[in-house]
């Protein structure tokens, strides 16, 4: 049976000093969790347009699965739903795992808490 395919996810701004850390604990989670890690794309805070990147890495590669250190390293801490809608995430530092969801799913979950 094939792997689920997965790459990793990181801001280097974030990261900061510990970014091989972070792309160590990567690499051991998807391990772990029986992905096939394809590669760690890194941006900054400089990088232009990083979740239309992210999102053309994703699809180029095939992956289902995106790795990340924690969910900070999202604008404002906040999964975009364009790679929610694509992939699993899977967030290192709280081990949890985002399911694949599409955009009808988040905006009832959005409504169901702001009632």
């Amino acid at each position: 049976m094939a792997r689920q395919r997965a790459l990793g996810y990181l801001r280097s701004d974030v990261s900061r000093y510990k970014q091989r850390w972070d792309e160590y604990h990567i690499r051991h989670h998807a391990r772990l969790m029986g992905l096939e890690l394809g590669k760690i794309v890194a941006f900054s805070d400089r990088t232009s347009h990083p979740i239309e990147k992210l999102l053309r890495a994703v699809k180029d590669s095939g992956a289902t699965a995106l790795v990340v250190p924690g969910v900070e390293h999202f604008d404002e801490g906040r999964m975009p739903p364009e790679i929610c809608q694509i992939t699993d995430i899977f967030a290192v530092d709280s081990q949890r795992t985002y399911p694949r969801r599409d955009a009808d799913e988040e905006e009832t979950d959005r409504n169901e808490t702001q009632q």
